[in-house]
């Protein structure tokens, strides 16, 4: 009864969304881990001076990382790695500091530049990995400049003598030391420098020994005597910039990057944890068991506007690619060097070819005994994935297969798609084999799938590397200029450029900060421009000004919210006001499953993190609500100074962001370009099928496979636009208040269907290739031969039948099962039908195209 209870709240608190209600619960208890451990005082084991970023970090990306298995070993490594590489990267630009600011402005612009990657012209490929390393190498780099140029400064005063409190890594008692050093040196008592008559009015210097610092053991310090007291200076430099890597201590402040690194271990642990949460969702169960079930009870659906956005769906969440990542979900008790996913894979890859065959049914409707045995397979397959019971498998393995028909006339679109529910069966057989009987798997292989998660976090740090040289390399190499690439990466890069230009040549702006209390301000704030800047930029224009508003709208929800919390969690909003730290992770955990319910998507979805369409603002909001509690808490300002200057700072970033992207050359999803070079694509290809074809040489058709060169050109022009599409269709709710960012209603329906035709060109190929190794002289007839050219030239449609066009419809419509003397008729019949099938959805396609250009014209 208890259970009943738990389960009827759930629903009613969850709007009868388990998955949804699930992650937010992950997020929650993520979030309580990270904030209890950042605020809690514990002596070992946590860096004093950078564990509060815990209480940022965890609740934050609670719920906008993927909340399945495959992150343990995925997600969290390579976000551990993104850290590690801006890192890195910003120790490079910290060389250049001590060089001087000009070199250090100039190495942090041809940095961003080459991070962007967008000198091959793919400006559809930024990504927000690649605006993090920017946003956080400058970050840390700004923080840090003034030290590795300035290098470490104290003055003292006769009562700081009794001043006996330290710290591990202070400055302050490196230069008491000195001091009293300095005062041996002259045979005086050691506190003798609480004179400075004792000292001559000059600067004079003071070797530390080893014995006395392991920070500045054999450094050289200077001494300044002075009416204000004694100052001890310790000169900048390289030495400094090797220090933030190599000091240690976790109470050492200046140790900095290797309590970064501690840190985010920490926070990755209070991912794994919420991760680990019985009962675990892994991305195989989500795919076979969810995801690809439902895609085919989709595939019945005979309404032509519900299966043109199933294919859109389809195209954007079952990529046979995504298969991949299960094997970060090694089977522990089971089999647990084996990996699945080449069956999983092909399982999805079979589900979407009879999607886009079923696409095919809308317009015709002979055949209906075939019609109805071909959605009895496809539920039958449907049932014994979704269910997952022993009997089920039992009988689904025991039953006679059905097999595949030979199509005399490829208008009967209906024994078409019986013969990819044939396929589909087999694959859904194989899947289920595999799950309950692994295959035995090398143990290179294995180890090479065990390793695969740390060789992901040494892989992430190689593209910025890469391009870096390929930037280089490109200078020596005209002919692969790209200018419009050029003009937008370097465009990108002016605003990053112009952020670092005003922190370090405009003072005003560099010392800038709203001050309502009594404790200063300063650039501690204003370094949060950059990822202001950083995360609202996005491919297209419409993406950055529709996350610029969601970034804005999040910022000011979240910073009233942690404004708030403050003052809830202290009792006040004076100015010595402290936040109870167990009430801020009350506070801050309760408002971070609220944000995150309305951050992710509804149901399974769920479980893949943050929602395109308006995560942001959560995401966002979430990220303020706790920065302003957790730098009140740490003393960097007040309340009222924090949450001014953290709401002005983002607002700054994101309208340079916006108005940068208008600068043309810009990327706008709605350009029809995108679609028109996807076309042509698909034009080539069909062409360069077709003259193989022609060719008669079989071998060069098996050459070619069934995805050529042409084909991968083809594939990446259809993922460039959905992925344009997609930046673009976020916070779809704007769009009737600002047509501007409104994509044109035809551009995606126009997509889901070319992405069926290259479905029907790959199945094209693979026919033509298994029909020529059978019968290479297949396609040597003068009829044949005289379709193919006639519809290479592209002039006249022709007669597939290659009999009298005055044929009787029905005879047409005719299910024809030829075998041996007629195979060939079939045959040809088939692969002749199927071009012409291709040809003509080519010129429908291009017509559809035209009217789009039309009303974009208008």
């Amino acid at each position: 009864k208890s259970n009943m209870i738990i389960q009827l709240l759930a629903k009613a608190l969850f709007r009868w969304d388990p998955p949804r209600g699930e992650v937010c619960f992950r997020a929650a208890v993520s979030s309580a881990c990270g904030v209890a451990l950042a605020v809690a005082s514990i002596p070992e084991g946590f860096p004093t001076y950078t564990k509060f970023l815990m209480g940022i970090l965890v609740p934050t990306f609670s719920f906008a990382l993927p909340s399945m298995y495959f992150s343990i070993g995925l997600v969290f490594p390579w976000f551990l790695g993104v850290f590690i590489m801006s890192m890195i990267n910003s120790t490079m630009l910290l060389a250049a500091a001590t060089v001087s600011d000009g070199l250090f402005v100039g190495i942090f612009s041809v940095y961003t530049f080459s991070i962007m990657g967008m000198f091959f012209g793919k400006v559809q490929e930024t990504t927000t990995i690649a605006n993090a390393l920017n946003a956080l190498a400058g970050s840390l780099a700004v923080s840090f400049r003034p030290l590795v140029q300035d290098g470490f400064s104290s003055t003292l005063q006769a009562q700081d003598a009794q001043d006996n409190s330290s710290s591990q890594g202070s400055f302050f008692d490196v230069a008491k030391t000195a001091l009293a050093l300095a005062c041996l040196e002259r045979d005086l008592p050691e506190d003798c420098w609480t004179d400075s008559l004792q000292f001559p009015n000059s600067t004079f210097p003071v070797v530390i020994p080893d014995d006395q610092s392991e920070m500045f053991g054999s450094r050289t310090v200077y001494v300044t005597p002075s009416e204000q007291g004694i100052t001890v200076d310790a000169e900048g430099g390289l030495w400094i910039v090797g220090g933030l890597w190599s000091w240690q201590g976790l109470d050492n402040p200046f140790a900095m990057y290797r309590n970064l690194i501690i840190m985010l271990c920490w926070c990755v642990v209070c991912w794994i944890v919420a991760v680990l949460i019985p009962n675990i969702t892994s991305a195989r169960s989500l795919l076979s068991k969810i995801l690809v079930p439902g895609a085919l009870t989709e595939a019945t659906v005979t309404d032509k506007a519900e299966q043109q956005n199933t294919v859109m769906h389809l195209w954007n969440t079952l990529d046979g690619s995504l298969a991949k990542v299960t094997i970060y979900e090694p089977r522990l008790l089971r089999a647990p060097l084996q990996a699945l996913w080449p069956q999983l894979q092909d399982l999805i890859v079979k589900t979407r070819s009879v999607m886009d065959a079923s696409f095919l049914r809308v317009a015709h409707s002979q055949d209906p005994q075939i019609l109805k045995e071909s959605d009895a397979i496809i539920k039958e397959c449907a049932t014994v994935l979704m269910q997952n019971k022993s009997e089920d498998r039992k009988t689904f393995r025991e039953k006679q297969a059905p097999t595949k028909v030979v199509i005399a006339n490829i208008d009967n679109e209906i024994q078409y798609l019986y013969n990819k529910c044939v396929d589909l069966r087999d694959a859904t057989l194989s899947w289920l084999n595999a799950v309950e009987y692994p295959p035995r798997t090398p143990l290179k292989e294995a180890l090479k799938n065990i390793a695969a998660p740390f060789i992901g976090m040494v892989a992430v740090q190689a593209p910025p590397l890469q391009r870096i040289f390929t930037l280089v390399s490109l200078v020596f190499r005209p002919h692969k200029w790209n200018v419009r690439g050029i003009l937008w990466a370097s465009k990108a890069s002016v605003g990053f450029a112009a952020l670092m230009c005003m922190q370090v040549y405009w003072p005003a702006w560099a010392n800038f900060a709203i001050q309502t209390g009594v404790t200063d301000g300063g650039t501690v704030f204003s370094g949060w421009v950059f990822y202001a800047y950083a995360f609202a930029w996005r491919p297209t224009v419409e993406g950055t000004f529709k996350k610029g508003c969601q970034r804005i709208l999040g910022i000011l929800l979240g910073g009233f919210m942690g404004w708030l919390g403050v003052i809830v969690c202290s009792g006040s909003n004076a100015d010595d006001a402290e936040p109870n730290p167990y009430g801020l992770v009350v506070w801050i955990t309760a408002f971070t499953a609220i944000g995150a319910y309305f951050g992710i998507d509804k149901g399974p979805a769920a479980h893949f993190g943050m929602s395109n369409d308006h995560g942001y603002v959560a995401a966002y909001y979430v990220e303020t609500l706790t920065i302003i509690p957790m730098e009140v808490f740490i003393g960097a300002g007040h309340n009222n100074d924090v949450t001014a200057n953290r709401v002005t700072t983002c607002v700054v970033g994101v309208v340079m962001a916006m108005a940068i992207q208008l600068i043309p050359p810009h990327v706008r999803a709605g350009d029809t370009k995108y679609i028109q070079g996807y076309l042509t694509g698909l034009k080539k290809e069909l062409s360069s099928v077709l003259q193989t074809m022609l060719s008669e040489d079989y071998e060069k058709l098996k050459a070619k496979g069934f995805r050529s060169e042409l084909s991968e050109y083809v594939i990446q022009s259809r993922k460039d636009t959905l992925r344009l599409l997609k930046d673009a269709n976020q916070l779809k709710a704007v769009d009737n208040v600002i047509p501007y960012f409104k994509i044109n209603e035809g551009i995606s329906p126009l997509l889901g269907e070319m992405a069926i035709t290259e479905s029907l060109m790959a199945d094209l190929l693979e026919m033509a290739v298994d029909f020529l190794a059978e019968e290479p002289e297949l396609l040597s007839g003068e009829s044949a031969r005289a379709e193919l050219g006639s519809m290479l030239e592209g002039n006249t449609e022709p007669d597939i039948e290659g009999n009298d066009a005055q044929e009787d419809d029905d005879a047409k419509q005719e299910a024809v099962v030829v075998e041996d003397g007629g195979a060939r008729c079939g045959r040809e019949s088939i692969c002749l039908g199927l071009a012409s099938t291709i040809n003509a959805r080519l010129k429908e396609h291009e017509d559809k195209l035209n009217s789009l250009f039309e009303i974009e014209a208008s």
